[in-house]
């Protein structure tokens, strides 16, 4: 008992020295002269050090401001009244008191905050930085010390990538407004009680990326103090080696009762100390290594977390984890989000271990991804180890674990409310346990993505287990034998499926799915699909289709026949330019609700005009990085368009139809997005049109990479968007014109009024050689028919005409040496009739039409005389003589008329006035008019 009363007496003497030398935010510090007697010299100084290490205490301020100190003196005077009554009735031994850093003291002191009457001991003035209303951007011009000349009334302070090596006290005492601030990659090592001294009203502190390693003095115990309103700290990436005598600072951390979000490094075999037990509000807890900070925290067990049962979040990934304890996770109670992924020395193998804890915790994501080695051999997963995950479980991340078979229902044991399943970057056989795929009645995205980092050469051997799954096949290869009409089953209300880099290599030949599906996205991307044939069957529900980067060469129209509802393809990174360039297959015709297509870097040089067809609602289709030099394509029936993406091709212009199309969309009061840049567009006069067209684009203007061919076939870049260019060549184009246009006319007059002359001086004699050219053409011409013909007359008579056709009319022709090819006598059997009436007009020289009533109202009469017209047009001879013999009024003879206005015809002498003579002289007249 008496060494107890002096144990306590020595605390009480020490404490009472301390307190006469403890700052407050205000920089004072007080001695009270009657505590001298308390402490001998022999023993004083070595104690007294001892105790201020012990409560996390810095150095003493020199004294100021003396006429406050009576104040000040006073309400330290009751603390330490405060302290002596709980050292008496509250502790069992001094000696707890001071190892467990927790007095009472501690958490009951609050030092006045009077900032604004404290100067700064170090002067830093900066003038470089960037202000955006009450935010104030530092960063990057290599400060040395933290500046004190700026605005006072700014709410966000950024320090970052600068070389401060200290955080002073009281710095911060001019900007009591800051809610944010950040001192993110700098070289700061110490803090001190006094740092954040008047930043009551800061929620953000971001110390990440300094070294401020984890060791005693590094957080004094009072220097988060002043941050009553915290609610985000960042100390990770400060501890680049986790050293032995290093530990979670839990006495400074203890004043953040508000702290709801800690970013730290993780330490080798460490707990959470007591003092984390004082921060009630803290629930996102984050240490992962790798790019974000250093993280080795070893083994795991009961204790590492006990002291932060309110954690709703916890991220332990890159930490080099070699194992987790059964019990680790059980004090956690409110536990939603963990993330173990790339603590490859975990192992697959024990995943039902490291899960133990889990089973009754509200755990709603687990992301357990490359817990094994990404060299080991492939793995067999069984039932029981996922027996333990939690059935509130939605988010489930397996990926990168070498899974290479698993038991044949272990997808029937999966939890049942699972939305999200990604167990890509596995080698997975084609097995029968894809039959229960079904089973996940609630899963709505699927991934089975390949590995997409490229990783070291390895310098270690993986762990190989009992056997090796290349001696033990699980799953026959025998009972996957797939049948012509086979069906992928799916789960019935996937709406994702992504299978991107998953080293596929097939012809997407007919695919087909369980008709109960709900699938919206398909990815297929970074595989090897050069054919795609389909049709894909019972997708009615497909969105989205991706086959990017795919090497696909061809497309078969039936692909896309059955994808009603797709809305957005992308094809880009392929291999489609010779294809696109010469197939007149129109890809698109059925994809009547396709919104947005991509078939950028295709290497495409040329389109069909109706490649396009059928895409009456895309709004935008994306053709960047091909190699087009003419986009002549037909876009009339896209009325939605609203982006048209040609950049970086070879366009040197836009036909008119499809500027045309772009116009008529803006009437109706939508705006086309048009991005031509990175295309040498011709800037000459013969194109300065469309340069007008485009300069009243607000894209053109507004965007980067345009691009103008001038005529020596120099390449400049243009930043204004071509209004430059405009002006200029309207200068320039209008002067020429001028110009060349007096040119031309006066050129054009003097021609004329030469040609007149000439024309006047020989007007006779041109005459005259002109009809003897014309007579001698017209001599020719009959010379060279009588060869060519092997009939001179073909007759086209109505049916009522032939005994007049046949006794008179031929037989007097003949007489005079004509060869008659008479209507019907001669036509072929079998061939059509418009055929032999084609043939026959063909030939012979003239075409005879035996013109009546009758023959005026003959379809097939009227027939001839339009073959005859047509003859005589195509081969540019007379060919139609028109032989009236009864007279016909005009309005009869319809569309006849015209042809006997325009061509020969002769009527045939009335009978009361017929006489031997007259007929002999008609019909010498017909037979030289016919040959």
């Amino acid at each position: 008992m008496a060494s107890f009363n002096i144990a306590i007496y020595i605390v009480i003497t020490l404490f009472i020295v301390y307190s006469a030398h403890v700052p407050d935010c205000n920089g004072y510090s007080f001695k009270k002269i009657s505590n001298k007697n308390f402490v001998r010299k022999s023993s004083s100084y070595v104690q007294e050090r001892h105790f201020g290490q012990a409560l996390g205490l810095e150095k003493l301020l020199p004294d100021s401001k003396p006429t406050s100190r009576k104040t000040v003196a006073q309400k330290y005077a009751r603390q330490r009244r405060s302290f002596v009554h709980a050292m008496r009735v509250g502790m069992s031994s001094a000696g707890s008191v001071i190892d467990s850093k927790h007095l009472s003291f501690q958490s009951s002191l609050r030092a006045e905050s009077n900032c604004s009457e404290v100067v700064p001991s170090v002067n830093c003035n900066a003038t470089n930085c960037i202000y955006n209303n009450d935010k104030c951007d530092c960063q990057h011009l290599n400060l040395t010390c933290i500046p004190t000349n700026l605005h006072t009334n700014i709410t966000s302070l950024k320090l970052g990538n600068n070389s401060i090596r200290e955080v002073p006290g009281y710095v911060f005492c001019r900007y009591t407004e800051l809610k944010s601030l950040s001192l993110a990659r700098n070289k700061i090592s110490h803090l001190y009680n006094t740092s954040f001294c008047g930043l009551g009203s800061l929620t953000h502190l971001d110390l990440r990326n300094n070294h401020l390693s984890m060791v005693e003095g590094t957080f004094p115990a009072l220097v988060f103090q002043p941050l009553t309103n915290l609610t985000e700290l960042r100390i990770n990436k400060n501890n680049q080696s986790s050293l032995d005598n290093s530990n979670y600072p839990d006495v400074a951390l203890s004043q953040l009762t508000n702290l709801e979000t800690l970013y730290m490094d993780g330490l080798t075999n460490k707990t959470f100390g007591p003092g984390f037990k004082n921060m009630t509000r803290l629930k996102n807890l984050s240490m992962t290594g790798f790019v974000d900070g250093y993280c080795n925290m070893g083994s795991l067990n009961y204790s590492t977390f006990e002291n932060v049962p309110t954690l709703t979040f916890l991220n332990i990934s890159n930490c080099h984890l070699m194992s987790i304890y059964s019990d680790t996770f059980s004090n956690l109670t409110n536990l939603k989000v963990l993330d173990l992924h790339y603590n490859e020395n975990l192992g697959i193998d024990n995943f039902e271990q490291i899960t133990a804890s889990l089973k009754k915790l509200p755990l709603e994501f687990l992301d357990a991804s490359t817990i094994e080695s990404r060299y080991a051999t492939g793995k067999h997963v069984k039932e029981n180890q996922i027996q333990n995950l939690p059935l509130n479980l939605t988010t489930l991340k397996v990926a990168g674990n070498s899974i290479e078979t698993v038991d044949p229902t272990i997808l029937t044991k999966l939890p049942p409310n699972l939305l999200y399943l990604d167990v890509g970057k596995n080698k997975f056989e084609f097995g029968a346990y894809l039959q229960n795929l079904t089973a996940l009645t609630s899963l709505k995205t699927l991934t089975i993505n390949g590995e997409d980092y490229l990783y070291d050469v390895p310098t270690t051997y993986p762990y190989v287990g009992p056997y090796g799954l290349s001696k033990r096949r699980l799953l026959k290869r025998r009972s996957l034998c797939l049948g012509p009409n086979f069906t992928f089953p799916i789960p019935p209300r996937l709406e994702v499926l992504e299978i991107v880099k998953a080293g596929l290599s097939y012809k997407l030949t007919s695919m087909k799915i369980d008709i109960n599906n709900t699938l919206k996205v398909l990815k297929l991307d970074q595989n090897f699909f050069p054919q795609l044939d389909g049709p894909l069957i019972n997708f009615d529900s497909l969105e989205n289709l991706s086959i990017s980067n795919s090497f696909v060469q061809t497309i078969n129209r039936m692909f896309f026949s059955c994808l009603n509802s797709l809305r957005n393809l992308t094809l880009s990174v392929n291999m489609l330019g010779d294809f696109i360039g010469s197939s007149k297959e129109r890809l698109f015709e059925n994809l009547s609700s396709l919104s947005y297509l991509d078939l950028s870097f295709n290497s495409i040089d040329k389109m069909q005009v109706y490649f396009f067809h059928g895409l009456s609602n895309v709004t935008e289709i994306d053709l960047s990085r091909n190699k087009i030099s003419e986009f002549n394509v037909d876009i009339t029936k896209m009325n939605q368009l609203r982006r048209l993406n040609l950049s970086d091709n070879k366009i040197s212009r836009l036909f008119s139809n499809v500027t045309d199309q772009i116009d008529r969309i803006r009437k109706d009061g939508f705006e086309v997005q048009v991005d031509l840049s990175k295309n040498p567009i011709d800037c000459t006069c013969a194109n300065l049109e469309f340069l007008k067209w485009m300069v009243n684009w607000v894209n053109v203007s507004q965007s980067q990479g345009y691009l103008c061919k001038q005529d020596d076939g120099s390449i400049l870049a243009m930043p204004d968007g071509y209004f430059e260019t405009v002006l200029s060549l309207n200068r320039q184009c209008a002067s020429n014109v001028v110009i060349f246009l007096i040119i031309i006319g006066a050129t054009l007059v003097l021609a004329c009024v030469i040609v007149g002359m000439i024309i006047y001086r020989f007007r006779w004699s041109l005459r005259y050689w002109y009809h003897v050219a014309y007579l001698n053409y017209q001599q020719k011409r009959k010379s060279d028919r009588r060869q060519k013909f092997e009939y001179d007359v073909f007759i086209s008579y109505v049916h009522n005409d032939e005994t007049f056709v046949a006794q008179t009319l031929s037989t007097e022709l003949e007489k005079r040496h004509v060869k008659v090819y008479m209507h019907g006598q001669k036509f072929v059997a079998g061939n059509y009739i418009a055929s032999n009436i084609v043939q026959a007009v063909k030939s012979c020289r003239k075409t005879l039409v035996v013109l009546t009533n009758k023959y005026v109202r003959s379809q097939w009469c009227y027939y001839e005389v339009q073959m005859a017209n047509m003859e005589a047009i195509s081969s540019g001879r007379p060919v139609l003589v028109f032989l009236i013999k009864e007279k016909i009024p005009n309005h009869k003879l319809g569309e006849i008329l015209t042809f006997i206005k325009t061509n020969t015809y002769i009527p045939y002498p009335q009978e009361d006035s017929i006489q031997g003579r007259e007929l002999k002289i008609f019909y010498d007249k017909l037979a030289s008019d016919l040959l």
